[in-house]
Protein backbone atom coordinates (compact mmCIF):
# COMPACT_ATOMS: atom_id res chain seq x y z
CA UNK A 1 0.00 0.00 0.00
CA UNK A 2 2.90 2.31 0.89
CA UNK A 3 4.36 1.86 -2.58
CA UNK A 4 1.23 3.39 -4.12
CA UNK A 5 1.68 6.69 -2.29
CA UNK A 6 2.23 9.57 -4.67
CA UNK A 7 3.54 13.05 -4.00
CA UNK A 8 1.78 15.91 -5.76
CA UNK A 9 3.13 19.45 -6.01
CA UNK A 10 0.38 22.07 -6.36
CA UNK A 11 0.87 25.66 -7.53
CA UNK A 12 -2.22 27.87 -7.24
CA UNK A 13 -2.88 31.31 -8.76
CA UNK A 14 -5.66 33.65 -7.66
CA UNK A 15 -7.43 35.25 -10.65
CA UNK A 16 -9.80 38.24 -10.42
CA UNK A 17 -11.79 39.10 -13.55
CA UNK A 18 -14.71 41.62 -13.65
CA UNK A 19 -15.10 41.28 -9.93
CA UNK A 20 -15.18 37.50 -10.07
CA UNK A 21 -12.54 35.56 -8.14
CA UNK A 22 -11.20 32.27 -9.36
CA UNK A 23 -8.30 30.01 -8.46
CA UNK A 24 -6.20 28.22 -11.03
CA UNK A 25 -4.18 25.29 -9.83
CA UNK A 26 -1.44 23.33 -11.56
CA UNK A 27 -0.76 19.83 -10.21
CA UNK A 28 2.45 17.97 -10.86
CA UNK A 29 3.44 14.46 -9.86
CA UNK A 30 6.81 14.72 -8.01
CA UNK A 31 6.89 11.16 -6.67
CA UNK A 32 10.05 10.33 -8.63
CA UNK A 33 11.71 13.51 -7.42
CA UNK A 34 10.89 12.65 -3.81
CA UNK A 35 12.11 9.11 -4.36
CA UNK A 36 15.42 10.45 -5.70
CA UNK A 37 15.74 12.87 -2.76
CA UNK A 38 15.18 10.01 -0.31
CA UNK A 39 17.85 7.95 -2.04
CA UNK A 40 20.18 10.91 -1.96
CA UNK A 41 19.55 11.39 1.77
CA UNK A 42 20.08 7.68 2.38
CA UNK A 43 23.29 7.77 0.34
CA UNK A 44 24.45 10.85 2.23
CA UNK A 45 23.65 9.14 5.53
CA UNK A 46 25.51 5.99 4.49
CA UNK A 47 28.48 8.08 3.33
CA UNK A 48 28.56 10.02 6.61
CA UNK A 49 28.40 6.76 8.57
CA UNK A 50 31.23 5.34 6.47
CA UNK A 51 33.40 8.43 6.91
CA UNK A 52 32.69 8.57 10.65
CA UNK A 53 33.87 4.98 11.09
CA UNK A 54 37.07 5.26 9.10
CA UNK A 55 40.36 5.02 10.98
CA UNK A 56 41.44 8.11 9.04
CA UNK A 57 40.80 11.73 9.92
CA UNK A 58 38.61 13.26 7.18
CA UNK A 59 37.85 16.91 6.48
CA UNK A 60 35.78 17.89 3.41
CA UNK A 61 35.48 21.47 2.22
CA UNK A 62 33.67 23.19 -0.64
CA UNK A 63 35.45 25.17 -3.35
CA UNK A 64 34.88 28.32 -1.23
CA UNK A 65 36.71 26.53 1.65
CA UNK A 66 33.57 26.13 3.77
CA UNK A 67 33.78 22.87 5.76
CA UNK A 68 30.94 20.46 4.95
CA UNK A 69 32.08 17.38 6.87
CA UNK A 70 34.59 16.37 9.54
CA UNK A 71 34.61 12.95 11.16
CA UNK A 72 35.34 12.11 14.81
CA UNK A 73 38.72 10.54 13.99
CA UNK A 74 39.91 13.91 12.66
CA UNK A 75 38.95 15.51 15.97
CA UNK A 76 40.60 12.66 17.92
CA UNK A 77 43.93 13.27 16.16
CA UNK A 78 43.96 16.83 17.55
CA UNK A 79 43.02 15.98 21.11
CA UNK A 80 39.25 16.53 20.71
CA UNK A 81 39.56 20.26 21.38
CA UNK A 82 36.78 20.65 18.83
CA UNK A 83 33.90 18.46 17.59
CA UNK A 84 32.64 17.75 14.06
CA UNK A 85 29.71 20.07 14.81
CA UNK A 86 32.13 22.87 15.75
CA UNK A 87 33.83 22.56 12.37
CA UNK A 88 30.70 22.40 10.19
CA UNK A 89 30.13 25.57 8.18
CA UNK A 90 33.42 27.16 9.30
CA UNK A 91 36.04 28.52 6.91
CA UNK A 92 38.85 25.98 6.57
CA UNK A 93 41.50 28.66 6.12
CA UNK A 94 40.53 30.35 9.39
CA UNK A 95 40.48 27.02 11.23
CA UNK A 96 43.92 26.29 9.81
CA UNK A 97 45.39 29.29 11.61
CA UNK A 98 43.78 28.29 14.93
CA UNK A 99 45.09 24.69 14.78
CA UNK A 100 48.61 25.35 13.49
CA UNK A 101 50.14 25.21 16.98
CA UNK A 102 49.42 21.49 17.25
CA UNK A 103 52.29 21.03 14.80
CA UNK A 104 56.02 20.95 15.51
CA UNK A 105 56.66 23.55 12.80
CA UNK A 106 53.50 25.72 12.71
CA UNK A 107 54.66 28.21 10.08
CA UNK A 108 55.82 25.47 7.73
CA UNK A 109 52.49 23.66 8.17
CA UNK A 110 50.51 26.78 7.21
CA UNK A 111 52.78 27.50 4.24
CA UNK A 112 52.65 23.95 2.88
CA UNK A 113 48.86 23.78 3.32
CA UNK A 114 48.28 27.08 1.51
CA UNK A 115 50.66 25.95 -1.25
CA UNK A 116 48.61 22.76 -1.78
CA UNK A 117 45.37 24.77 -2.01
CA UNK A 118 46.95 27.25 -4.44
CA UNK A 119 48.48 24.59 -6.72
CA UNK A 120 45.33 22.46 -6.44
CA UNK A 121 47.24 19.29 -7.26
CA UNK A 122 46.75 15.96 -5.58
CA UNK A 123 49.32 15.23 -2.84
CA UNK A 124 49.65 11.85 -1.12
CA UNK A 125 51.53 10.64 1.97
CA UNK A 126 52.99 13.95 3.15
CA UNK A 127 54.56 13.43 6.59
CA UNK A 128 53.95 16.03 9.30
CA UNK A 129 55.28 16.09 12.88
CA UNK A 130 53.15 17.15 15.85
CA UNK A 131 54.46 18.92 18.93
CA UNK A 132 53.65 15.94 21.16
CA UNK A 133 56.02 13.70 19.19
CA UNK A 134 53.45 11.98 16.99
CA UNK A 135 53.73 11.82 13.22
CA UNK A 136 50.82 12.24 10.80
CA UNK A 137 50.51 11.41 7.11
CA UNK A 138 48.36 13.75 5.03
CA UNK A 139 46.59 13.47 1.66
CA UNK A 140 45.17 16.40 -0.33
CA UNK A 141 42.56 15.31 -2.92
CA UNK A 142 40.68 17.90 -5.07
CA UNK A 143 37.14 16.80 -6.06
CA UNK A 144 36.74 17.64 -9.75
CA UNK A 145 33.89 16.54 -12.03
CA UNK A 146 33.30 17.70 -15.58
CA UNK A 147 36.17 20.16 -15.28
CA UNK A 148 34.52 21.87 -12.30
CA UNK A 149 36.00 21.70 -8.80
CA UNK A 150 33.40 21.04 -6.15
CA UNK A 151 35.67 20.89 -3.15
CA UNK A 152 38.57 19.13 -1.47
CA UNK A 153 39.11 16.13 0.79
CA UNK A 154 41.88 16.17 3.41
CA UNK A 155 42.92 12.88 4.99
CA UNK A 156 45.12 12.55 8.08
CA UNK A 157 46.54 9.26 9.41
CA UNK A 158 48.53 8.66 12.61
CA UNK A 159 51.71 6.86 11.50
CA UNK A 160 53.64 7.23 14.76
CA UNK A 161 53.87 3.47 15.37
CA UNK A 162 55.03 2.86 11.82
CA UNK A 163 57.69 5.60 12.07
CA UNK A 164 58.92 4.21 15.40
CA UNK A 165 59.09 0.71 13.96
CA UNK A 166 61.02 1.98 10.95
CA UNK A 167 63.44 3.80 13.26
CA UNK A 168 63.96 0.63 15.30
CA UNK A 169 64.64 -1.34 12.12
CA UNK A 170 67.09 1.30 10.93
CA UNK A 171 68.84 1.25 14.31
CA UNK A 172 68.98 -2.54 14.14
CA UNK A 173 70.47 -2.40 10.64
CA UNK A 174 72.94 0.26 11.74
CA UNK A 175 73.86 -1.84 14.76
CA UNK A 176 74.41 -4.84 12.51
CA UNK A 177 76.61 -2.77 10.20
CA UNK A 178 78.51 -1.42 13.20
CA UNK A 179 78.84 -4.93 14.60
CA UNK A 180 80.20 -6.22 11.29
CA UNK A 181 82.61 -3.29 11.10
CA UNK A 182 83.61 -3.91 14.72
CA UNK A 183 84.32 -7.56 13.96
CA UNK A 184 86.34 -6.60 10.91
CA UNK A 185 88.38 -4.07 12.90
CA UNK A 186 88.73 -6.51 15.78
CA UNK A 187 90.14 -9.25 13.54
CA UNK A 188 92.52 -6.75 11.93
CA UNK A 189 93.61 -5.36 15.29
CA UNK A 190 94.03 -8.78 16.89
CA UNK A 191 96.10 -10.02 13.98
CA UNK A 192 98.50 -7.13 14.60
CA UNK A 193 98.30 -6.33 18.31
CA UNK A 194 98.39 -9.98 19.46
CA UNK A 195 100.88 -11.14 16.87
CA UNK A 196 103.50 -8.52 17.82
CA UNK A 197 103.83 -9.47 21.54
CA UNK A 198 103.39 -13.17 20.72
CA UNK A 199 106.27 -12.97 18.24
CA UNK A 200 108.35 -11.19 20.86
CA UNK A 201 107.52 -13.80 23.51
CA UNK A 202 108.17 -16.65 21.08
CA UNK A 203 111.55 -15.35 19.93
CA UNK A 204 112.74 -14.51 23.45
CA UNK A 205 111.65 -17.87 24.82
CA UNK A 206 113.18 -19.73 21.88
CA UNK A 207 116.53 -18.02 22.41
CA UNK A 208 116.48 -18.85 26.12
CA UNK A 209 115.66 -22.48 25.42
CA UNK A 210 118.32 -22.89 22.76
CA UNK A 211 121.16 -20.76 24.08
CA UNK A 212 120.55 -20.20 27.80
CA UNK A 213 123.95 -21.73 28.58
CA UNK A 214 125.64 -19.00 26.53
CA UNK A 215 123.79 -16.03 28.13
CA UNK A 216 124.97 -14.15 31.12
CA UNK A 217 122.61 -12.99 33.91
CA UNK A 218 121.98 -9.61 32.26
CA UNK A 219 121.07 -11.17 28.89
CA UNK A 220 118.68 -13.59 30.54
CA UNK A 221 117.11 -10.77 32.58
CA UNK A 222 116.69 -8.67 29.42
CA UNK A 223 114.85 -11.46 27.56
CA UNK A 224 112.67 -12.37 30.53
CA UNK A 225 111.74 -8.70 30.86
CA UNK A 226 110.72 -8.69 27.17
CA UNK A 227 108.51 -11.74 27.73
CA UNK A 228 106.97 -10.10 30.79
CA UNK A 229 106.24 -6.77 29.12
CA UNK A 230 104.79 -8.49 26.04
CA UNK A 231 102.51 -10.63 28.20
CA UNK A 232 101.34 -7.53 30.07
CA UNK A 233 100.52 -5.89 26.75
CA UNK A 234 98.41 -8.90 25.74
CA UNK A 235 96.74 -8.96 29.14
CA UNK A 236 95.83 -5.25 28.79
CA UNK A 237 94.31 -5.88 25.37
CA UNK A 238 92.23 -8.81 26.64
CA UNK A 239 91.06 -6.79 29.66
CA UNK A 240 89.99 -3.89 27.42
CA UNK A 241 88.03 -6.18 25.08
CA UNK A 242 86.30 -7.84 28.05
CA UNK A 243 85.53 -4.43 29.57
CA UNK A 244 83.92 -3.22 26.33
CA UNK A 245 81.81 -6.39 26.26
CA UNK A 246 80.74 -6.01 29.87
CA UNK A 247 79.77 -2.35 29.44
CA UNK A 248 77.67 -3.27 26.41
CA UNK A 249 76.03 -6.24 28.17
CA UNK A 250 74.97 -4.53 31.41
CA UNK A 251 72.40 -1.80 31.98
CA UNK A 252 72.18 0.71 34.79
CA UNK A 253 74.68 1.39 37.55
CA UNK A 254 75.95 -1.60 39.53
CA UNK A 255 77.67 -1.75 42.94
CA UNK A 256 76.61 1.78 43.87
CA UNK A 257 78.27 3.34 46.90
CA UNK A 258 79.41 6.70 48.30
CA UNK A 259 82.90 7.89 47.46
CA UNK A 260 84.97 10.98 46.69
CA UNK A 261 86.74 11.69 43.43
CA UNK A 262 89.95 12.53 45.29
CA UNK A 263 90.11 8.96 46.65
CA UNK A 264 89.73 7.47 43.17
CA UNK A 265 92.15 9.95 41.59
CA UNK A 266 94.86 9.28 44.21
CA UNK A 267 94.71 5.55 43.47
CA UNK A 268 94.90 6.09 39.70
CA UNK A 269 97.77 8.59 39.93
CA UNK A 270 99.72 6.14 42.11
CA UNK A 271 99.12 3.42 39.52
CA UNK A 272 100.13 5.65 36.59
CA UNK A 273 103.26 6.89 38.36
CA UNK A 274 104.37 3.31 38.98
CA UNK A 275 104.05 2.42 35.29
CA UNK A 276 105.99 3.44 32.18
CA UNK A 277 104.72 7.01 32.73
CA UNK A 278 106.65 7.49 35.95
CA UNK A 279 107.78 11.07 36.43
CA UNK A 280 104.84 12.81 34.73
CA UNK A 281 103.64 15.98 36.50
CA UNK A 282 99.89 16.19 37.30
CA UNK A 283 98.43 19.56 38.32
CA UNK A 284 95.15 19.00 40.18
CA UNK A 285 92.72 21.85 40.97
CA UNK A 286 89.20 22.12 42.37
CA UNK A 287 89.05 19.26 44.89
CA UNK A 288 89.36 21.39 48.02
CA UNK A 289 85.61 21.57 48.66
CA UNK A 290 84.50 18.51 46.70
CA UNK A 291 81.09 16.88 47.07
CA UNK A 292 80.40 13.21 47.78
CA UNK A 293 79.38 11.08 44.82
CA UNK A 294 77.05 8.08 44.69
CA UNK A 295 77.47 5.49 41.97
CA UNK A 296 79.77 2.78 40.63
CA UNK A 297 83.31 3.84 41.53
CA UNK A 298 84.69 1.19 39.14
CA UNK A 299 83.34 3.18 36.21
CA UNK A 300 85.00 6.35 37.56
CA UNK A 301 88.29 4.43 37.77
CA UNK A 302 87.93 3.36 34.13
CA UNK A 303 87.37 6.98 33.09
CA UNK A 304 90.34 8.38 35.02
CA UNK A 305 92.75 5.57 34.16
CA UNK A 306 92.12 5.64 30.43
CA UNK A 307 92.05 9.42 30.08
CA UNK A 308 95.21 9.91 32.14
CA UNK A 309 97.09 7.06 30.42
CA UNK A 310 96.12 8.59 27.08
CA UNK A 311 97.32 12.02 28.20
CA UNK A 312 100.65 10.55 29.31
CA UNK A 313 101.03 8.36 26.25
CA UNK A 314 100.74 11.22 23.77
CA UNK A 315 102.43 13.94 25.83
CA UNK A 316 105.74 14.23 27.71
CA UNK A 317 104.64 17.36 29.50
CA UNK A 318 102.36 18.39 32.34
CA UNK A 319 98.80 17.08 32.58
CA UNK A 320 96.17 19.41 34.07
CA UNK A 321 93.20 17.93 35.94
CA UNK A 322 90.49 20.43 36.91
CA UNK A 323 87.25 19.88 38.84
CA UNK A 324 84.25 22.12 39.25
CA UNK A 325 81.37 21.03 41.46
CA UNK A 326 77.76 22.12 41.04
CA UNK A 327 74.65 21.33 43.06
CA UNK A 328 73.91 18.06 41.26
CA UNK A 329 76.89 17.47 39.01
CA UNK A 330 80.63 17.73 38.60
CA UNK A 331 82.61 18.96 35.61
CA UNK A 332 85.99 17.29 35.04
CA UNK A 333 88.53 18.64 32.56
CA UNK A 334 91.72 16.75 31.67
CA UNK A 335 94.20 18.58 29.47
CA UNK A 336 97.49 17.49 27.93
CA UNK A 337 99.93 19.45 25.77
CA UNK A 338 101.00 16.70 23.42
CA UNK A 339 100.26 15.44 19.90
CA UNK A 340 96.65 16.50 19.69
CA UNK A 341 94.09 14.99 17.32
CA UNK A 342 93.49 16.08 13.70
CA UNK A 343 90.19 17.96 13.49
CA UNK A 344 88.73 15.70 10.81
CA UNK A 345 89.33 12.62 13.01
CA UNK A 346 87.73 13.89 16.25
CA UNK A 347 84.37 12.28 15.45
CA UNK A 348 85.98 8.84 15.17
CA UNK A 349 88.07 8.63 18.33
CA UNK A 350 85.27 7.18 20.50
CA UNK A 351 84.72 4.27 18.09
CA UNK A 352 86.39 0.95 18.97
CA UNK A 353 89.79 0.30 17.36
CA UNK A 354 89.98 3.79 15.81
CA UNK A 355 93.20 5.74 16.40
CA UNK A 356 94.37 9.12 15.18
CA UNK A 357 96.61 9.04 12.12
CA UNK A 358 99.37 10.98 13.88
CA UNK A 359 99.99 8.44 16.64
CA UNK A 360 102.84 6.93 14.64
CA UNK A 361 104.62 4.10 16.40
CA UNK A 362 102.99 4.76 19.78
CA UNK A 363 101.44 1.53 20.99
CA UNK A 364 97.67 1.40 21.47
CA UNK A 365 94.57 -0.63 20.68
CA UNK A 366 91.98 2.11 20.13
CA UNK A 367 89.82 0.81 22.99
CA UNK A 368 90.63 3.28 25.77
CA UNK A 369 88.42 6.17 24.67
CA UNK A 370 85.45 3.93 23.69
CA UNK A 371 85.63 2.46 27.21
CA UNK A 372 85.64 6.00 28.66
CA UNK A 373 82.59 7.05 26.65
CA UNK A 374 80.61 3.91 27.53
CA UNK A 375 81.44 4.38 31.22
CA UNK A 376 80.44 8.06 31.11
CA UNK A 377 77.12 7.28 29.42
CA UNK A 378 76.38 4.47 31.87
CA UNK A 379 76.78 6.99 34.70
CA UNK A 380 74.36 9.34 32.94
CA UNK A 381 77.04 11.82 31.95
CA UNK A 382 78.40 13.47 28.82
CA UNK A 383 81.86 13.72 27.29
CA UNK A 384 83.34 15.97 24.63
CA UNK A 385 86.80 16.69 23.29
CA UNK A 386 88.56 19.77 21.94
CA UNK A 387 91.84 19.19 20.23
CA UNK A 388 94.22 20.46 17.60
CA UNK A 389 97.18 18.73 16.01
CA UNK A 390 100.37 19.62 17.81
CA UNK A 391 98.63 21.55 20.59
CA UNK A 392 97.26 18.82 22.84
CA UNK A 393 93.74 17.75 23.80
CA UNK A 394 91.12 18.69 26.38
CA UNK A 395 88.59 16.05 27.47
CA UNK A 396 85.58 17.46 29.32
CA UNK A 397 83.37 15.10 31.33
CA UNK A 398 80.11 16.06 33.04
CA UNK A 399 78.80 13.56 35.59
CA UNK A 400 75.82 13.60 37.98
CA UNK A 401 76.81 13.44 41.65
CA UNK A 402 74.21 10.70 42.11
CA UNK A 403 74.23 8.37 39.10
CA UNK A 404 71.71 6.00 40.73
CA UNK A 405 68.99 8.67 40.39
CA UNK A 406 69.14 8.93 36.57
Amino acid sequence: MKNNIKFIEANSIKIIYNGDVAVQSVLRDISEKKKAERKLLQLSSHLSTLLDNLNTGILMEQSDRIIVHTNKKFCDLFGNVFTPEDMLGKNCGEKLLSTQYFFKHPEHFVESTNALVKENKRSINEEIELKDGRSLERDFIPIIYGGVQYGTVWQYRDITNRINTEKKLLRALESERSYNELNKNFVSMVSHEFRTPLTSIHSAAELLLEFSDRFGPEDIKKRVHRIHSSSLRMEKLIDDVLTIGKLDATTGVENAKEFTLSEILDEILTLVNSSEFKGRVFRVNGLKNESMMVGDSTLIELIFRNLLENACKYSDEIVDINFKFYKKSVHIKIRDYGLGIPKEELKLIFEPFKRASNTGGIKGTGLGLPIVKKAVLKLGGKIRVNSKSGEGSVFSVNLPLNSTAI
